[in-house]
């Protein structure tokens, strides 16, 4: 399953998700086969340290949105260029010339988040790729995904594990628990990874437009790729003064994975109001949070955001990813049929309106 080494040895520690993760490795041995296995390798795959668990902490804003949100802005500056889509169009050859069909790739990245968990990082990737595709007009279901790793080792041809070294097994299970994350993503959401080579020449591509040649590259990314009606592709900038801004979530479980069923629910009929042309705009939420998605979508035509008065400051930091901000006209929202967030409404000021507090969209920008 792509360049990924798989492993027969392999030790899970004690706590947190490791029953979870270990139940993911035997369905793996299922599917992949033992043949898919290196007999001549072991992995220790660590647990997270929960007491810092990445998805609960909390900056202090002090009730000043305005130094968080210009912080969120600079932390995130490689990834919140602006852009008026999270997914690009390519070209495809089973595409007739007169189809009023385009196909799409996004990918998903979670750098930080894979610093704390490997496991949780590339499963979240597969998440963000899904994520983008729904929020741009695309249909998750039939997706087609790709796998990427870029762990440096010292030899490419050999296990860094064997030899039995002790930080070989560690960083062997770094990238095990990636591949399970991934893996578990994918069949969570009822998908299949693929080797077609035109995708993965595809996806190849995209992936170095977007990185180039530097090394300080995510470690694991998911490249997500499908065909959408030309009709139903949604683009992230905000439309018009006075429409809604709402957020649609997806729910988590006790060890911070999506419940799959009810994000595969979200999505679909997400993507029913978009056929039925409800969605104005939309951004899914990824490493920079709803701050990150309310900017971006207004930089294009300089809207603003009044953000509603009961929204609390650690809703916009809080990490969200997979989730959908989406433009909406006031007459439509009756026809929201999945659970959502009221965030707040388009302005024509260039501004983030919050309470009392004002923070131009030029100092967003020019951060």
């Amino acid at each position: 399953m792509g360049s990924v080494n798989s492993l027969y040895h392999i030790e899970f520690e004690q706590g947190y998700y490791q029953e979870t993760i270990t139940k993911t490795f035997e369905q793996y041995k299922k599917d992949m086969g033992k043949e898919s296995l290196c007999p001549e390798c072991d992995a220790f795959v660590a647990m997270p340290d929960v007491k810092h668990n990445y998805f609960e902490e909390a900056e202090n804003i002090d009730g000043e949105l305005k130094s968080h949100w210009l912080k969120t802005m600079k932390c995130f500056k490689n990834f919140c260029k602006p852009t008026k889509m999270q997914a690009s169009l390519i070209a495809n050859e089973d595409i007739k010339k007169d189809s009023d069909e385009e196909a799409m790739v996004s990918y998903g990245i979670a750098p930080y988040l894979s610093k704390w968990s490997p496991y949780h990082g590339a499963l979240y990737t597969v998440v963000l790729a899904l994520a983008k595709l729904a929020a741009c007009g695309c249909d998750y279901r039939n997706a087609q995904v790709h796998f990427q790793e870029y762990y440096k080792m010292e030899n490419q041809d050999q296990c860094p594990c064997c030899g039995n070294a002790e930080e070989g097994k560690v960083e062997e299970g770094r990238r095990m628990a990636a591949l399970l994350g991934a893996y578990e993503a994918v069949k969570g959401f009822g998908l299949s990874y693929t080797e077609n080579q035109e995708a993965v020449n595809l996806a190849d591509a995209f992936l170095k437009e977007c990185y180039g040649d530097e090394e300080a590259q995510p470690e694991f990314r998911t490249v997500a790729m499908n065909v959408t009606k030309r009709d139903h592709i949604v683009t992230t900038a905000f439309k018009k003064p006075d429409n809604k801004i709402v957020r649609f979530c997806i729910p988590y479980d006790k060890y911070d994975r999506p419940i799959y069923e009810e994000a595969m629910k979200t999505y679909k009929k997400f993507h029913k109001m978009v056929k039925n042309g409800y969605i104005q705009s939309a951004y899914a939420v990824g490493i920079g949070g709803t701050m990150e998605a309310l900017a971006k979508m207004s930089f294009e035509k300089e809207y603003g955001v009044r953000i509603d008065e009961d929204i609390r400051l650690e809703q916009l930091s809080q990490k969200a990813y997979g989730a959908i901000v989406a433009e909406i006209k006031p007459r439509d929202i009756r026809h929201i049929e999945i659970p959502c967030m009221f965030l707040g409404e388009v302005i024509e000021e260039p501004v983030m309106e919050y309470h009392n507090e004002i923070i131009e969209l030029d100092d967003l920008f020019e951060v």
